[in-house]
């Protein structure tokens, strides 16, 4: 392809971004805004999934074992524990550092003893991670089985409501995001329409001549590319600029709260916006071109 002929795709391009400049700028708008609330949206799940990730990796498993396990059988209890697959980590508590840590948390006004008439009702407890908070309900369930434990507990009704709270994040972030982009799609392939419509004529000529079907499609690849770059650009300087300043009070005032930080990973999703603009430009014009003329 020859610098001239490209030349002349762009110069194309440039002249009907300016005939159409409201639609233009309509379309340039809508992906602002598509990409904007897109970006929220993956920022939004990001984090979501970040802090329930950190809430659920903290989440453990209690085996309470029975009165009338002896003691001398409990490392081969371990042993057994350590070997499950899902198991990450055993602890052992025994009765007695558990009634020590109750006397801590209530204070030393309150003598548990005394109040127990001097008998220890604690039973030993093992304490169990598993390396995948999914694995937490099935390995709870199994232990249960076991004839050593009196009860098993997991914060049951807690857990199953946060795996549930986190898929329905995914479902409604993935659905927003995908009805955005069909959003761009639309308006991007409008007002690539409006551009052949306009030019109706003067394409009808050009195929007279001789030129190919896409030799006249280049100049509006060019103008969905510019529509679709050109709102990314827009939409990530605003969206890196509001996050970063969320980010930066955030951290002075509210440091409990775990928000992405790492630039990479910041990078990557911005850098995939500046993609995505000019993948759904592509792709409205491409929706243009194919299903409203045979061009």
């Amino acid at each position: 392809m020859r610098v001239k002929t490209v030349g002349y795709f762009f110069q194309q391009a440039a002249a009907s971004i300016k005939r159409n400049g409201w639609m233009s700028i309509a379309s340039i708008i809508t992906m602002t805004f598509c990409l904007m609330v897109l970006g929220t949206a993956l920022l939004l799940l990001m984090n979501t999934s970040n802090m329930v990730a950190s809430i659920e990796s903290n989440v453990e498993i209690l085996a309470y074992v029975k009165a009338e396990v002896r003691p001398q059988s409990y490392p081969e209890l371990e042993n057994r524990l350590r070997s499950q697959p899902q198991v990450s980590q055993v602890e052992f508590i025994s009765k007695d550092d558990a009634l020590k840590g109750m006397q801590q948390r209530y204070g030393s006004q309150s003598d548990l003893v005394s109040a127990l008439g001097g008998k220890n009702p604690l039973p030993d407890t093992y304490k169990i991670q598993v390396s995948k908070p999914s694995d937490v309900i099935q390995v709870a369930t199994d232990l249960t089985a076991w004839p050593e434990f009196e009860k098993v507990r997991y914060g049951q009704g807690v857990v199953e409501r946060l795996f549930a709270l986190t898929r329905w994040i995914k479902i409604v972030s993935f659905s927003v995001m995908g009805f955005l982009a069909l959003a761009a799609i639309f308006f991007i392939s409008t007002t690539i329409r409006l551009t052949m419509s306009s030019r109706q004529v003067e394409i009808g000529i050009m195929k007279l001549v001789g030129a190919t079907n896409w030799f006249i499609r280049w100049p509006l690849f060019l103008e969905g590319i510019f529509f679709g770059l050109t709102g990314a650009i827009l939409a990530v300087g605003t969206l890196s600029g509001l996050y970063l300043l969320l980010l930066k009070n955030v951290q002075a005032n509210l440091s409990f709260l775990s928000l992405v930080s790492d630039p990479s990973l910041l990078f990557g999703i911005f850098g995939g916006l500046l993609v995505t603009g000019v993948v759904l430009g592509a792709v409205g014009t491409i929706v243009s071109i194919y299903r409203f003329t045979d061009v």
